[in-house]
């Protein structure tokens, strides 16, 4: 956190909190408050029948994708913000949450493609913030996401850099937020551990504070049952299920959008096909049909990413020694990035990993500072390119190798 920021004490600077039932978000307030600055906890609801205040949120149609940014009680969080000496305000946003997340989402499952809608909402809850901030004269926005925010003197920008726990990191979230919202954006839990942040809301016994699950968002049986009721049938087109390597179908599916590149397949193997555990590794979306193989044969080698955006400072001219986080797990891979033309490049990884990685999915890439922190360099999305890495001749045929690279 810059100096000047520390200053509130001095001065008092307007900061609005985007405020949930989780933990995380009512520390950050709470340290801020603290710190001295004036404080405004904002709440967005993103259910298509939100609660009132006193009330808890009622069942709907739509509310049956139990999406987690969906808020439970604002009982609660008017509480909190009460005994913290805080306002609060609340508003109803289910039209962007829909238009930005989950619109998006259901546009990426009928192309077979990966999208986390989590990277969807942070960018949608810190515009909305940033844009309640101007019209409420605010000087600064701030979450509970875990990360770090620096100046850069050098090219006068702002960057990102991980948390001190990676473990609880959740810069990858942020790194594509631009310039005019990260010059204001303040992340108080950027040095502390989840745990930490656990233990000061134990101690101050806020009631309905709860730890941020990270579990899947749009995703199982509800959302699959949302595309199904919003979707044109002619869109859901179903097939057959076939071995990749040498394309005998062995089942039947009903449709394209149950089915996730690297992830097992959904639909009806025949009796006669060998048990095991059968991943997508592609789709031909003109007939239908949708290709597996075993998980244990499947590895990934290269990553090549497009709409990819880099921090200033990046220097594009040679190959670059970098870590990379996929999606939200904290695992980290070490590789080698090459830059290429129209904002994509290409990773060859260190070592390569037993996952398939599907179009769209989210790849954030980082640079490993003095002491082994991690400084965010960019991030971009896999673009999916399947690649054999040779060919086996048996009885005078070509045949498709079990393993390959994308």
């Amino acid at each position: 956190m810059k100096e000047v920021r520390l200053k509130a004490k001095e001065k008092k600077i307007k900061v609005v909190v985007g405020l949930t039932n989780s933990a995380d978000s009512q520390v950050a307030a709470y340290l801020l408050n603290r710190q001295g600055y004036e404080v405004l906890g904002i709440t967005f609801q993103y259910a298509a029948h939100p609660s009132k205040l006193n009330d808890h949120a009622s069942a709907s149609p739509t509310d049956e994708l139990t999406h987690r940014c969906n808020i439970d009680n604002l009982k609660e969080i008017k509480s909190f913000c009460q005994k913290l000496g805080i306002q609060h305000l609340g508003f109803h946003s289910f039209d962007e949450f829909r238009d930005q997340v989950i619109d998006t989402c259901v546009s990426f499952r009928l192309k077979t493609a990966e999208n986390n809608p989590c990277f969807n909402c942070a960018k949608l809850t810190l515009s909305l913030l940033s844009q309640k901030a101007k019209d409420l004269g605010a000087d600064f926005i701030s979450t509970g996401h875990y990360a770090k925010v620096h100046f850069s003197q050098t090219t006068k920008s702002y960057f990102l850099n991980a948390a001190n726990e990676m473990e609880s990191d959740q810069s990858f979230y942020l790194a594509k937020v631009p310039q005019e919202i990260l010059s204001k954006l303040i992340l108080p839990l950027g040095d502390l551990r989840r745990s930490e942040v656990r233990k000061i809301a134990d101690r101050q016994n806020w009631d309905g504070a709860e730890e941020r699950k990270f579990s899947d968002c749009l995703e199982g049986n509800s959302f699959d049952q949302y595309i199904q009721k919003n979707v044109s049938r002619s869109l859901l087109k179903s097939g057959n299920i076939v071995f990749y390597q040498d394309d005998l179908s062995v089942g039947t599916h009903e449709g394209l959008h149950l089915q996730n590149f690297g992830k097992k397949v959904v639909g009806n193997l025949y009796p006669t096909t060998p048990p095991s555990d059968y991943v997508v590794v592609d789709v031909n979306r003109y007939n239908g049909n949708v290709y597996i193989e075993k998980r244990a044969n499947i590895f990934c080698k290269r990553i090549f990413l497009n709409d990819v955006a880099l921090r200033k400072t990046a220097v594009l001219t040679k190959p670059k020694s970098i870590i990379i986080k996929i999606e939200a797990s904290p695992q980290t891979h070490e590789g080698i990035i090459h830059f290429k033309n129209n904002n994509s490049c290409l990773i060859v990884l260190t070592k390569r990993i037993n996952k398939l990685f599907p179009s769209g999915t989210h790849v954030t890439i980082y640079e490993e500072l003095i002491g082994g922190r991690l400084s965010v360099l960019g991030s971009g999305r896999v673009k999916y390119e399947v690649k054999f890495l040779n060919i086996k001749k048996e009885n005078n045929e070509n045949k498709k190798v079990l393993d390959f690279e994308f």
